[in-house]
């Protein structure tokens, strides 16, 4: 174990051991608490609560609650008393589904009953109502931030919503992983454990995209807060969640259908919006351990957040830090390329050291045991090939490291105006192993150690692992990204609401080879024929001179540049449909202009793939949903109606 390594664990350790000693609260029904909550908006009352009583999870539908009031309270109650208190005469009922989680839900005109619990909680019953829970209060599901922000979902689109209680339950340590467990997402494309197609060879900064359904990363929009986030990659051709802290996330939305029609033709197979925290009053500290039980793999992860809740205003800072050491190939017995002991097929490589040498339709095998200085055509084994495993020293997954810093803000000028700002910086470190450089070399008959199978002058080619020579191939990554958001919200009378936001966001990767080779001096040190001087690709292992290796050995680097920044505006409002149902229209309008600049070359001032890349986009869309019919419960014919109507120009 590296001292690196046990330093981590042993911060670790300590923490949790602060965080055993810090109590924790809940105000559970019969133990008094003091509350100073004053009347107010419920949208903002209700989350007074929730953070004064100590409770998880508080849900309710933000459009039917918005614009409701409750009263003040102020005073020492346990959790039922103080509740009861703040909805009394209200329409809003409550339900206790465990001791740190409430459901919120509006009462229908008509009269509902009431019924006492035998634990003294007091909920309200209404058998057309609890049907009606079932679907959704309305049928145009927001996928934005706070405050219900952006744009929408319309009815017929599958969604999905991940909450903070179901991310803390599935364990893991990287927003990457909480995906993964979605059946939507498919494993191909941009992740740091693949390598095949080529959204995953633009991959420059061993980071990891969504991919919806097969589509590509670049089909499924990604967002955080309901904005665009800069695109990741020597291409920028997707966008990298891992830079996503997963301490910060509130919820995660999913609409693994096309929306096209609201956000464009990069969300043709679906989006991604990753809802962050916006209150918390307090201080919380997390921190996890994990490790495998076979090879060196082992994840920490520790957060600190802040914050503060108040009638003046509402804000956090969190600070998260995450490690991960890298998981080798010969860690994990079947990561081999040869699965015959599996039943499988042979796929090794023939590139190596010895070498095989190819000439026509045949092939070579170079004995083992030699240094190639006297080999003779008669040595040669014909017919046969050297094989090698493709995954000999290559990393599965790379080491990962990554500090992020993030803050927010929130104050209400007025009942009907708050202002807002976010800001994420992450810095991300990562390092990856990925074996010798095999590359088929053209060897001429001038080379100082030449051999040809078949005793003539004629150039053969070599199918050689430079390994052995130069090293393994040593990628360092190093990834810099910044998301400012600000804007206003505000909403008058009971229905319409105005957002107005700007956003910038960026993206700076740059990563460096090492132990790669200059394919000039490559050839030149292949067609020289002074021992000294020359490359030998006939032996079993190195046999070059170094002074040739270190003229042949290079590096490559790459630094990429992406920015996105805009403003969009969104008008929207509830709608009474018939038969008592709700509904919803939306418009909007965005501009944006994006940017991508990468610059590639050599340290032998080789430069290739380059791009100075811009685009601006400006667009318009609408959004209408209104129920015609239902939802009726029992109903003989159809029990629901809705008409949904969306475009964007």
């Amino acid at each position: 174990m590296s001292a690196r390594s046990r330093g981590q664990r042993t911060a670790t350790l300590l923490l949790w051991i602060a965080m055993a000693l810090c109590p924790l609260r809940f105000a559970f029904a019969g133990e008094k608490i003091a509350f100073d909550i004053p009347a107010g908006p419920a949208t903002r009352t209700l989350e007074a609560y929730r953070h004064a009583a100590g409770i998880q999870n508080l849900v309710y539908p933000y459009a039917r609650v918005r614009g409701m009031y409750t009263h003040e309270v102020r005073g020492e109650y346990d959790a039922v008393e103080a509740l009861r208190k703040m909805l009394e005469g209200t329409r809003l009922q409550f339900d206790f589904n465990t001791e740190d989680s409430i459901t919120i839900s509006v009462l229908p005109t008509d009269g509902p009953r009431t019924k006492t619990r035998s634990d003294g909680t007091i909920s309200v019953v209404d058998p057309l109502n609890d049907r009606r829970s079932l679907q959704p209060d309305v049928q145009v599901v927001v996928v934005q931030s706070r405050s219900d922000r952006n744009a929408l979902a319309l009815p017929g689109s599958a969604f999905i919503d991940i909450r903070r209680n179901d991310i803390d339950a599935l364990g893991f340590s990287t927003t990457q992983d909480v995906l993964r467990t979605l059946p939507q997402v498919f494993g191909g494309g941009p992740t740091e454990d693949t390598h095949i197609g080529l959204e995953a060879l633009s991959n420059a900064g061993l980071g990891s995209g969504v991919n919806l359904r097969g589509f590509g990363a670049g089909a499924t929009l990604v967002l955080v807060n309901g904005h665009r986030l800069a695109a990741s990659g020597s291409e920028a051709r997707f966008v990298d969640i891992s830079n996503l802290p997963l301490s910060i996330i509130d919820r995660i939305e999913i609409l693994p259908d096309s929306s096209s029609s609201l956000y464009g033709a990069d969300a043709v197979g679906g989006v991604v919006n990753f809802v962050l925290m916006d209150s918390f009053d307090g201080a919380q500290t997390d921190a996890s351990f994990a490790t495998a039980t076979h090879g060196s793999l082992s994840d920490n992860r520790v957060s600190q957040i802040l914050g503060v809740k108040s009638s003046l205003f509402d804000g956090l800072v969190a600070l998260d830090f995450y490690s991960r050491d890298q998981l080798h190939a010969s860690d994990r017995r079947l990561a081999t390329s040869d699965l015959r002991p599996f039943g499988g097929n042979n796929f090794d490589t023939n590139m190596g050291s010895p070498g095989t040498i190819l000439f026509g339709p045949r092939a070579w095998a170079i004995p083992a045991g030699q240094d190639g200085t006297q080999l003779k055509p008669a040595d040669l084994i014909p017919n046969q090939q050297n094989l090698n495993d493709v995954w000999h020293n290559v990393d599965l997954l790379p080491s990962q490291q990554r500090w992020s810093i993030f803050a927010t803000g929130k104050k209400s000028v007025t009942d009907d105006v708050e202002l807002f700002a976010d800001a994420l910086f992450n810095q991300r470190n990562a390092r990856n192993i990925a074996g010798g450089s095999r590359v088929p070399l053209l060897v001429p008959a001038t080379n100082a150690f030449f051999v040809n199978p078949l005793g003539v002058a004629a150039p053969i080619q070599v199918a050689y692992d430079f390994g052995k020579d130069l090293g393994p191939l040593i990628t360092n990554v190093d990834v810099h990204t910044l998301n400012i958001v600000s804007g206003v919200n505000a909403h008058w009378g009971e229905n319409w609401e105005l957002q107005v936001t700007g956003n910038y966001a960026s993206e700076r990767l740059g990563t460096r080879t090492q132990n790669s080779f200059d394919p000039v001096a490559l050839r030149a040190a292949l067609a020289d024929s002074n021992r000294e001087t020359a490359f030998n690709p006939f032996g079993d292992g190195s046999h070059t001179n170094p002074a040739t290796l270190e003229r042949i050995r290079d590096s490559s680097f790459q630094t990429v540049d992406s920015r996105v920044g805009g403003g969009d505006l969104t008008l929207s409002r509830d709608l009474e449909g018939l038969n008592g149902g709700r509904g919803k229209l939306a418009t909007g309008l965005s501009l944006r202009r994006e940017t991508s600049v990468s610059d590639t070359g050599t340290a032998a001032g080789f430069q290739s793939d380059s791009h100075d890349l811009h685009r601006s986009v400006s667009a318009a869309f609408a959004a209408l949903s209104l129920p015609i019919v239902g939802p009726r419960p029992n109903a003989a014919g159809p029990n629901q109606l809705e008409v949904s109507l969306a475009g964007r120009y």
